[in-house]
């Protein structure tokens, strides 16, 4: 049995056939690798909606109603805009005296609290932007006479 008898072939044809097997297995997990990869690198189109860069990301309206703002407030504002992702936000100061709250629009202690919104905000690396007045000034009021003076106001403005 020795010398080429039948266990020394059948050693041979084991080890043949081992090794083919590996071959075959490491070519298969190779393949599968480069599909992984290629799956992964699939689209960047939905990569970049999935995972936007900063400058891509969605802003928002802030609005601080009747002087009802508070230091704390701010900062859990900054920092929850800034955990779900969003760039900045444009703040509006509006209000009526009717319903006015501690902090007077534009007195020291709105000022000192929106220097703190702005050092928050770069804290968070989040963007504030601030409209340039207080209340509803931007879109008419009671001082046009009536709710549709606005409108036409526009209207004539188009002609």
């Amino acid at each position: 049995m020795r010398n080429g008898g039948p266990a020394t072939v059948m050693t041979v044809i084991s080890y043949r056939t081992i090794m083919k097997s590996l071959i075959n297995i490491h070519r298969s997990c190779l393949l599968c690798l480069l599909g992984a990869v290629v799956m992964a690198q699939a689209d960047p189109l939905q990569d970049a909606f999935e995972h936007p860069s900063t400058t891509n990301r969605p802003q928002t309206l802030w609005f601080w109603l009747n002087g009802h703002i508070s230091r704390e407030g701010i900062t859990a504002d900054i920092e929850a805009m800034s955990k779900n992702h969003i760039q900045g936000a444009l703040m509006y100061a509006i209000g009526h005296e009717k319903q006015a709250g501690p902090v007077r629009f534009m007195s020291d202690e709105w000022i000192d609290l929106f220097l703190h919104t702005v050092r928050e905000a770069s804290r968070c690396g989040t963007e504030i932007g601030i409209h340039n007045g207080a209340g509803w000034s931007a879109s008419g009021s009671q001082w046009n006479g009536s709710p549709s003076a606005t409108v036409g106001y526009l209207r004539l403005g188009m002609r």
